[in-house]
């Protein structure tokens, strides 16, 4: 074999795991995308879920102690 063989081969093989890495990590970076959206869906549901349960204050701007804003961040621990 030749060496100009070798060097070639070697350099084709290097392309190839190149491409795979490259091809692995977008295949995973969309992955990680979709499952982004996912988890942050399912909050979304909780977050209204836990609503249906919320004392309606008279101040919207006012937090009521079982509210919503107060109830979600303990159930996140």
């Amino acid at each position: 074999m030749s060496v100009d063989y070798k060097a070639k081969k070697k350099e084709q093989g290097l392309q190839i795991v190149a491409f795979e890495g490259w091809y692995l990590r977008r295949k995973n970076f969309i992955v990680f995308k979709y499952m982004y959206f996912l988890e942050m869906t399912y909050h979304i549901l909780i977050v209204v879920f836990l609503m249906q349960f919320r004392i309606p204050s008279k101040n919207n701007f006012q937090l009521v102690e079982n509210s919503i804003f107060v109830t979600y961040p303990f159930l996140l621990i």
